[in-house]
């Protein structure tokens, strides 16, 4: 059974190949901040009742693991352009921003005078 806490974890991401009986193939992720990173596995899901799946492991299946790396791929390219102003700001003020050489403050020598 997936477990995700906080982002970070394994969930079931995607929805194929319905059948008559209500099931249809769905694939467990690892997620990071939500984000599906890798399939581990694909499963046949049927709906049993209120929050109750039964679960049968079938093949990989590629093309339910083509659209979600798709949709993922989608989404981040489309956050990057909403934020591209903002990106492009903060990499010109903050990373490109030269910082002046630090002084390095070094110690006296040690008055030999006031040691007799």
């Amino acid at each position: 059974m997936p477990f995700r806490f906080n982002g970070f974890g394994t969930a079931y991401y995607g929805k194929r190949d319905l059948a008559n009986d209500g099931s249809y193939v769905t694939t467990v992720w690892v997620t990071a901040l939500w984000i599906p990173l890798v399939p581990l596995g694909s499963y046949r899901v049927l709906p049993v009742g209120n929050q109750q799946y039964l679960t049968t492991p079938v093949p990989l299946c590629v093309k339910q693991v083509g659209n979600v790396y798709f949709v993922v791929v989608a989404v981040l390219v489309g956050i990057f352009f909403i934020f591209r102003a903002d990106l492009d700001t903060w990499w010109k003020e903050k990373m490109q921003k030269k910082v002046p050489p630090q002084v390095v403050l070094q110690p006296a020598p040690p008055n030999m005078l006031s040691i007799i």
